[in-house]
């Protein structure tokens, strides 16, 4: 049987040696993983990065690649591309390069704004041209509910994540599927 590898280069992921960008979907079930499994060190951060932060991410911590989660608004889907071109930037000028990905840019239920497919998908052609490593669909719980259902990612003991999903996440990973993105 081949074993698939999943690595890293400068600022890309790769997949068997070769460049990828990675596509995927918020799903927690690395929570309880041997240490072995989850090895790369990130830092996650609930906004776009700073770049003093990201000098303490790459000096202090010494991540293995950044998250940044992008800001939770109408603007931010076709500010990514920019964005992700300057923390390339700002990690050439500091001498590390490290890849950037986009694990939770934003996600519906978690405010007022409510993303549709559009600004998913737009924030997700934003990543990729900019040169990010990946992008996620990222999934949680409705923060407007008191029960906060549907929870997603966030809680599948009740209903498979897919179960949980909306039309307009639903969306998104059709398009993600037929590459129409």
């Amino acid at each position: 049987m081949s074993r698939t590898v999943l690595g890293m280069e400068g600022s890309l992921f790769t997949v068997n040696g070769k460049p990828a960008f990675l596509t995927g979907i918020s799903y927690y079930g690395a929570l309880g993983a041997p240490r072995e499994f989850i090895e790369p060190v990130t830092a996650s951060e609930g906004g776009d990065i700073d770049r003093d932060s990201l000098r303490t991410y790459l000096q202090k911590v010494q991540v293995s690649f950044v998250c940044p989660h992008r800001p939770r608004n109408a603007a931010s889907p076709r500010q990514t591309e920019a964005r992700t071109r300057e923390y390339l930037q700002w990690l050439r000028e500091e001498g590390q390069t490290v890849p950037v990905h986009y694990q939770e840019p934003f996600r519906r239920g978690y405010g007022q704004w409510q993303p549709v497919a559009d600004d998913f998908l737009t924030d997700l052609r934003g990543a990729k041209e900019g040169g990010a490593a990946g992008w996620c669909l990222h999934n949680g719980d409705q923060r407007d509910r008191a029960d906060g259902t549907p929870r997603r990612s966030f809680d599948m003991r009740e209903k498979r994540l897919f179960d949980q999903l909306d039309d307009e996440e639903r969306k998104v990973i059709t398009a993600i599927e037929r590459g129409k993105w």
